[in-house]
């Protein structure tokens, strides 16, 4: 409360010349690699346990160089936060998951992640949906694909992304797709997409 407090133009230029906040901020092609943080923060708060679980997602890692790893259940015994915890697992890095799950047989592989958490009640869209992960897709592997227009073309795109991806993927390489909550999507904007698969 006693501090004082002084604006310093010189300081501020300064400033600005080594980072220019200002263009960042204009900047419309910059993308939020991880957009989610604030909700898998808040999923992850009072995560406990899960071992079990956690150690089938490495197993089949391990053992599948693709695939799909389903979990369901009832509303409200944890899917989310445990998909939210496995996300940041693999954020943290190998030495880090190994300390915090020192049970766990963690796959020794280079993994990139892109997950989309839907929330209930939200008026997500298939097409934000779409738009998120090809973006995000396109800032981890430099491709420079257009969005489409509607789901349809979102969709063939998202998957011309993911047929493009899988032929850059070497052996010890993966990619990690997280798509929580499909089934909470508002039935519009999953008739919407005109017939388009999930």
């Amino acid at each position: 409360p006693e501090a004082s407090h002084l604006r310093d133009k010189e300081v501020r230029v300064s400033l600005l010349d080594r980072y220019p906040i200002d263009v960042w901020k204009k900047e419309t092609k910059r993308v939020e690699l991880n957009p989610f943080r604030e909700r898998i923060e808040e999923l992850i708060e009072v995560f406990k346990g899960r071992r079990e679980e956690l150690a089938r997602f490495a197993q089949h890692l391990t053992e599948h160089s693709a695939g799909f790893f389903m979990i369901w259940g009832p509303p409200g015994v944890g899917k989310s936060a445990l998909l939210a915890r496995f996300a940041e697992l693999f954020r943290w890095g190998g030495e880090r998951r190994a300390e915090a799950y020192p049970d766990v047989e963690w796959p020794q592989l280079e993994v990139k992640l892109v997950d989309y958490y839907l929330r209930r009640g939200s008026s997500d869209k298939v097409n934000e949906m779409f738009d998120s992960v090809n973006q995000r897709l396109d800032a981890l592997y430099n491709l420079n694909l257009s969005l489409g227009g509607d789901a349809q073309s979102k969709q063939a795109l998202f998957l011309q992304r993911l047929k493009l991806i899988s032929e850059r993927l070497e052996p010890h390489q993966r990619l990690i797709l997280i798509f929580d909550g499909l089934d909470e999507a508002p039935m519009s904007s999953l008739s919407s997409s005109r017939g388009a698969r999930l």
